[in-house]
C-alpha cells in the first residue's frame, strides 16, 4: 500500500509539473524582439529601436561589443525567481566568438541560439559590465539585484518576478571589450564604447518629444557632449532631450597626452503633430519580391520593395543606396551589396521597425555553404545492426545546423557518433543566422544480423574534470571481474591510447593527461569478466578549458568524490529492471548532505543515454540537445535532503547494449572554494536479452512440466527414494549439543 500511495504521490508531483511549465512562456508573440540579439557599440552596427535586428556583427580591436537579452513573458502567470545569463564559447585569441543566452525561473526557461562577432584579427573579449533595461520600450536603467557579473554564471542575474504582458517585458545588455589597440588613441587605451539617441544611431521623433542621448567612454581624462539642449563633460552618463529641430550630437573624448577621437548621433524631427497622433501606428505590409525574410538575389537583378502604414506620424524605409519617408509605397531597386532593409514607423507610443535582409549570392564570400557531410569518410556505409558510425561534417558561412534524430543547433562543423539500429538516411541542415539553408544527406544500411551484446560487465558512463590537457574517465563494473581498463583517442575507429590495467568493481576512474587542447576525444570501458573482454560503449568528451562535452552535453568540472570522503549522499532509482522501445520509465533521484559543512551553488544533473527522452520533472530544465536534465537547487545544509522526479520515454535501444546507464551528477562548491562532484547510476537491461535469461533459467522448469505421466511417476519415486537414505543416515548417527549449564543434559532447544 506504501508503494502505492508513493507512486500516486509521485505521479501527482509530475503532473502539477508539467501544469507549471505550460504557464510560463518566453518571447512567444508574433511581433517579438529578437531573443537574443548583438551590435557594435562602437560602431553603432546593429543598433535600431525598439529591436536589435543581428545575430552577427564585425569588429576589431578596441571596439566594445554588445549582447542584448529580451524577455517578454508570454504565458499565464508570474515568472518567479527569472534570471538572464549569457555564456562566451570561449576565452581564447579568435576571430570568431559567439555567445548564446538563457531565461530562466522557477516556472518555465528558454534557451536562446547564437549570436556571433567576427573580429578582424585574433582577439579576446573581456567582460565589461552588464545593464538591464526595464518599463517596456522605455528601457529604463534599473539597478541590479546583483553583481553584473552574475549574468555570466549559470544561475544568471536575478530580475525578480516578471509577470504576463507587455508592460513587463525588458532587456539585460552584456558588453565585451575586444583586445587591441584599434580604436583608441595614440599608446593610450581611451575608448568611446558607446554613444546612442534613443538606444541607436539615429532617433526619429515629433516636434515636442524627448530624446535620451547615452554616452560611455573608458580611460578618457577629457569628454565633451555637444548638441541642442546638451552641453557635458561627464565621462559616461546620459540626459534627456527636447529639440525643436534635427541636430547631431557629437561627443569628443580623449587622454592627457593624445589626439581627439569622436562620434555622432542624429535627430530627426518631423514636426509637431499638434495632437493628431494615434495609438495604433501599425506596419501593414513591408515585403520584398513578396517575401518577408531573407531574400538571395543573383548580382545585378532587381527586387521590388513593397510598404504600408496605418495610423502612423512618420515612416522612414532605409537599406543599401535607398531611403524613403513615404508612409505607403512600392519601389524597383537594384542592391549591388549584401545588407538590411529597414522600416521603422512611429505613433505616440513610439516607434515599430521590421527588417528584411538581401543577400547577393554570387559576390557574398559569407554565404553558408556544406563543404562536406560524410559518415566513417564516405556518403554511405554498410554495417551491422548498432555498430557505431561516426558522422562528420564542415559547412562555410553558417552559424549552426541540425540533423533530425541526432541533434538541433548543433556546430557548425563537428563530429558525432551514433549506432542505427536500422537503414535510414541522415540528413544535414546548415542555416545562416540571415535565413539561408543548405542541406545533404549521406546512407546508413544497416543488415540483419544481430551480433551479441559486448558491455555485460563494462559500462561507459561520462568524462568529468576536463581540462585543456587532462580528464578523468569514469565507468562501472557490475560483476566481479578480472582486470579493467579504458580506451582513448581521437578516432573513435582506432582507440590508441590505454589506461594501466587493474582490479576493481563497482565505480570505476581513471585519470589521464597529455591530452591536446580543444580536441574531440572517445572513450570507452573494457574489462574481463571471465568470459571473455566486455566492451562499454564509445561515448565523447573535448578538451576546452573547463567545458565539458559528452555526447554533445555539458558537463560541469569538479573533482569526482567517492566513499567516505564524500560529503553527498546521492542515488538514482527506477521501477523496473528491463526496458523496450515505448516503455515509460519513472526516476527518482533523492540527496542528502551527510558532511558537516555548508554545500553552496549545488546543481543535481540527469543524463539519459541515447535514445531516451525525458519528457516531464518536478523541477529543472530538460535539454533533448544534449540529453541533460539540470536542476539549481539551493544552498545545502549538513542534513539537509531531497528528491526529484522524473520521466522518461525509450525511443530507441542500441543491440550492442546489455546494461544502459543513467547517470545522477550532483555539482557543489566546497567550504575552500573548489567544485566537487558525486555521482551514481542505474543499469537496466534491453528487454530482450532480460527475457531471454528468464527463458533460459526457466527451460528446466518448462521440460518438468511436459513431461507427462510417466515422467512425474519417475520423479516421485526418485524423491522418495532421496528421503529414505536420508533418514536412514539420520537416525544412524546421534549428535548431542551439550549444555553449557549442565554439562551432562542435552540442550533442549536444538
Amino acid at each position: 500500500m506504501k508503494k502505492i500511495i508513493v507512486g500516486i504521490f509521485s505521479f501527482a508531483l509530475l503532473f502539477v509539473a508539467q501544469s507549471a511549465f505550460a504557464a510560463v512562456t518566453w518571447n512567444q508573440a508574433s511581433n517579438e524582439c529578437k531573443g537574443i540579439s548583438i551590435v557594435n557599440a562602437t560602431t553603432n552596427q546593429g543598433y535600431i529601436n525598439p529591436c536589435w535586428p543581428l545575430s552577427s556583427v564585425s569588429a576589431k580591436g578596441g571596439d566594445m561589443i554588445n549582447v542584448r537579452i529580451y524577455y517578454h513573458n508570454t504565458g499565464n502567470e508570474t515568472a518567479k525567481n527569472a534570471s538572464v545569463s549569457v555564456r562566451r564559447s570561449h576565452n581564447n585569441n579568435s576571430t570568431s566568438h559567439s555567445f548564446t543566452g538563457r531565461i530562466m525561473s522557477d516556472n518555465g526557461s528558454v534557451s536562446l541560439s547564437p549570436v556571433n562577432a567576427t573580429i578582424s584579427s585574433s582577439q579576446t573579449l573581456t567582460f565589461h559590465s552588464a545593464k538591464w533595461y526595464t518599463g517596456n520600450t522605455a528601457e529604463k536603467l534599473t539597478p541590479l539585484l546583483g553583481s553584473d557579473s552574475d549574468v555570466l554564471t549559470d544561475t544568471g542575474l536575478s530580475i525578480g518576478s516578471v509577470a504576463p504582458g507587455w508592460a513587463s517585458q525588458g532587456s539585460v545588455v552584456v558588453a565585451f571589450k575586444v583586445s587591441g589597440n584599434a580604436n583608441t588613441v595614440e599608446d593610450n587605451e581611451c575608448t568611446i564604447d558607446s554613444f546612442t539617441a534613443n538606444g541607436g544611431s539615429t532617433a526619429y521623433i515629433d516636434e515636442g518629444d524627448d530624446v535620451n542621448i547615452a554616452w560611455d567612454t573608458e580611460n578618457c581624462t577629457v569628454v565633451s557632449v555637444t548638441g541642442s539642449g546638451l552641453s557635458s563633460s561627464l565621462l559616461s552618463g546620459s540626459k534627456t532631450v527636447y529639440p525643436t529641430s534635427s541636430n547631431t550630437y557629437t561627443i569628443t573624448a580623449r587622454a592627457d597626452s593624445g589626439s581627439s577621437i569622436s562620434r555622432t548621433v542624429r535627430v530627426e524631427v518631423d514636426g509637431d503633430n499638434n495632437g493628431g497622433g494615434n495609438n495604433d501606428c501599425s506596419i501593414e505590409e513591408f515585403t520584398i519580391d513578396g517575401d518577408t525574410g531573407t531574400v538571395y538575389v543573383e548580382e545585378d537583378d532587381n527586387v521590388r520593395i513593397v510598404w504600408e502604414t496605418e495610423d502612423c506620424d512618420t515612416v522612414r524605409v532605409s537599406g543599401p543606396d535607398f531611403s524613403s519617408s513615404a508612409k505607403n509605397d512600392s519601389r524597383t531597386i537594384y542592391p549591388d551589396e549584401s545588407g538590411t532593409y529597414t522600416i521603422t514607423a512611429r505613433g505616440d507610443d513610439g516607434n515599430i521597425s521590421r527588417s528584411i535582409r538581401v543577400r547577393i549570392e554570387d559576390n557574398d564570400d559569407n554565404y553558408c555553404s556544406i563543404n562536406n557531410f560524410r559518415v566513417n569518410g564516405s556518403s554511405s556505409v554498410n554495417v551491422t545492426t548498432g555498430q557505431p558510425v561516426t558522422l562528420s561534417w564542415n559547412t562555410s558561412g553558417c552559424d549552426y545546423v541540425n540533423i533530425p534524430g541526432v541533434g538541433t543547433s548543433l556546430p557548425a562543423s563537428y563530429s558525432y557518433v551514433v549506432s542505427p539500429s536500422s537503414s535510414m538516411t541522415y540528413i544535414l541542415n546548415a542555416y545562416s543566422y540571415y535565413g539561408n539553408t543548405r542541406t545533404d544527406s549521406v546512407r546508413v544500411n544497416v543488415n540483419n544480423i544481430i551480433i551479441p551484446p559486448t558491455n555485460t560487465c563494462a559500462v561507459t558512463t561520462i568524462a568529468t574534470n576536463v581540462g585543456q590537457n587532462y580528464a578523468t574517465l569514469n565507468g562501472v563494473l557490475n560483476s566481479s571481474t578480472g582486470v579493467s581498463y579504458f580506451e582513448y583517442g581521437t578516432n573513435s575507429a582506432a582507440l590508441s591510447n590505454r589506461t594501466v590495467s587493474r582490479s576493481g568493481s563497482g565505480s570505476f576512474m581513471e585519470s589521464i593527461s597529455g591530452l591536446a587542447s580543444n580536441t574531440t576525444y572517445y572513450f570507452r570501458l573494457v574489462s574481463n569478466c571471465g568470459g571473455g573482454l566486455s566492451y562499454g560503449s564509445i561515448n565523447i568528451f573535448r578538451t576546452t578549458g573547463g567545458v565539458v562535452i559528452n555526447n554533445t552535453r555539458t558537463i560541469i568540472q569538479g573533482t569526482t568524490v567517492i566513499g567516505t570522503s564524500s560529503p553527498i549522499m546521492l542515488t538514482i532509482e527506477n521501477r523496473y529492471q528491463a526496458l523496450a522501445v515505448g516503455d515509460m520509465i519513472d526516476y527518482t533521484v533523492t540527496y542528502k548532505n551527510i558532511g558537516k559543512s555548508i554545500l553552496t551553488n549545488p546543481l543535481v544533473q540527469v543524463v539519459v543515454p541515447e535514445g531516451i527522452v525525458i519528457t516531464n520533472a518536478s523541477a529543472g530544465t530538460y535539454s533533448r540537445e544534449t540529453n541533460t536534465l539540470n536542476v539549481p537547487i539551493n544552498d545545502l545544509y549538513p542534513d539537509q535532503e531531497g528528491v526529484i522526479y522524473l520521466q522518461a520515454r525509450v525511443e530507441r535501444i542500441s543491440s550492442l547494449n546489455a546494461q544502459i546507464v543513467t547517470t545522477a551528477i550532483l555539482v557543489y562548491t566546497n567550504p575552500s572554494g573548489a567544485q566537487e562532484n558525486a555521482i551514481a547510476y542505474v543499469l537496466n537491461s534491453p528487454k530482450e536479452i532480460f527475457q531471454t535469461n528468464v527463458l533460459g533459467a526457466s527451460a528446466f522448469w518448462s521440460g518438468i512440466w511436459g513431461m507427462g505421466l510417466i515422467g512425474w511417476l519417475l520423479l516421485l519415486i526418485l524423491i522418495l527414494l532421496i528421503i529414505l537414505a536420508t533418514r536412514r543416515y539420520s537416525t544412524s548417527k546421534t549428535v548431542v549439543h551439550n549444555n553449557p549449564t549442565h554439562p551432562n543434559v542435552p540442550n533442549p532447544h536444538y
